[in-house]
């Protein structure tokens, strides 16, 4: 076994008294206040308490540490927030001694694995049709329309931008 394949053996080790809520495609966050604490939030719901619990507040820290491993990131006492992703691409946002007291705090955010449909988005108001142009788009819209990225938009246009998100940086 390699280290990156022992690393995630031991990340899904540490995080399985909440390994149920994890793989959950219902549950959006969940929430983790010392060891004894944890709160978790369904798709239109509110946050409810579940029985899940560490064995000390010292398995819980150790938890948060694989992970901040896990993502090459230091989480001790000079370094007590930790922003990043798991290997999911789930949003974590921990925090330990000295800003927070009761051992470590872990918020976890989960993202939909279903894509809005271009249809789905029209019907939201995120977007109208004029602003979803070519339906193939990428390079096939760009080519029988080169002056695509040249024109000047006007104030009414829609606008679509899309990057990369790097937490913590």
């Amino acid at each position: 076994m390699n280290a990156q394949a022992l690393d995630k053996e031991l990340l899904k080790l540490s995080l399985s008294p909440i390994a149920a809520w994890l793989d959950d495609p219902d549950v959006t966050d969940i929430l983790v206040y010392g060891s004894r604490h944890v709160y978790v939030r369904r798709r239109g719901g509110g946050f409810e308490g579940v029985g899940a619990a560490w064995l000390s507040d010292a398995d819980l820290m150790t938890a948060a540490k694989t992970i901040g491993r896990q993502m090459a990131r230091r989480l001790d006492s000079r370094e007590p927030i930790l922003d990043a992703r798991l290997p999911d691409k789930s949003r974590v946002n921990i925090i330990v001694d000295p800003c927070y007291h009761r051992g470590a705090c872990i918020a976890i955010r989960k993202f939909s694995r279903d894509r809005f449909t271009w249809d789905e988005l029209i019907g939201f108001g995120s977007i109208d049709q004029a602003g979803v142009g070519d339906p193939r788009g990428g390079a096939a819209a760009w080519k029988e329309h080169p002056d695509l990225g040249r024109r000047r938009h006007r104030q009414d246009d829609n606008a679509q931008f899309a990057s990369r998100v790097h937490p913590g940086r």
